[in-house]
């Protein structure tokens, strides 16, 4: 088992500002473009009830079958602000463009909720599978802790759970209201790539029903 921690140097002025903020359908957004970044043709999100808080209180689960957050990169993913892996990077692994590079899309959890963890599992270059967890909470934005670095037998993906959230979303109840912000932000990209899957709270995203109309537009040559 192996224990690590990694400490982010900014400050928390920064972070209330410009990371914590961003409304909850946007944050919800980031996490499905950094599971979609990461290949996953499966993501699936829902709502179970919280093991803190009142008795009916619920958190929000984040589930994709990607290729995971890999244990000799943490450092950087989570220890650099600002300096995100999609900024060297124009595609992904399977060929689609990536989303987003400033570096700060997994801070906007915390929008969301005081607590996060994230479950990774991932594949090394010697083909063994590996998962390990990573935890951190609004009171202290800027560190998160790794641990029980351990070979498994599950397949590749992130798991992505937030708790003790700001506050009850009504979407939460009724999922549809969530669906009806979110599928025209994905449609054209599920359309454009027909093996993503995106499912809330057992309600799948069809991107034909949220396209109107498409029109082919033929531009000039760039000189």
């Amino acid at each position: 088992m192996s224990n690590d921690m990694v400490k982010v140097q900014v400050t928390d002025g920064y972070m209330a500002e410009k990371i914590t903020r961003a409304s909850p359908v946007r944050a919800i957004c980031e996490m499905i473009w950094n599971a979609l970044d990461a290949d996953a043709t499966e993501i699936k999100i829902t709502f179970p009830l919280s093991s803190v808080g009142t008795a009916n209180d619920k958190k929000i689960v984040i589930q994709d079958n990607g290729s995971g957050i890999d244990w000799g990169t943490k450092t950087f993913l989570f220890g650099h602000l600002g300096g995100s892996w999609k900024k060297t990077k124009i595609v992904s692994d399977q060929g689609r463009k990536l989303h987003g590079s400033e570096g700060h899309g997994r801070f906007k959890s915390y929008a969301l909720g005081r607590y996060v963890k994230w479950e990774s599992t991932y594949k090394t270059l010697s083909g063994n599978n590996y998962s390990f967890t990573i935890n951190g909470h609004k009171e202290e934005p800027t560190t998160f802790n790794f641990e029980h670095h351990i070979e498994t037998l599950n397949q590749t993906g992130v798991c992505l759970e937030i708790d003790e959230l700001e506050r009850q979303y009504e979407w939460l109840e009724d999922p549809q209201k969530l669906v009806d912000e979110i599928a025209p932000i994905f449609s054209l990209y599920m359309k454009n790539n027909r093996d993503i899957h995106l499912n809330i709270s057992g309600i799948s995203i069809n991107p034909d029903v949220y396209i109107v109309r498409e029109t082919d537009i033929l531009l000039d040559d760039i000189e």
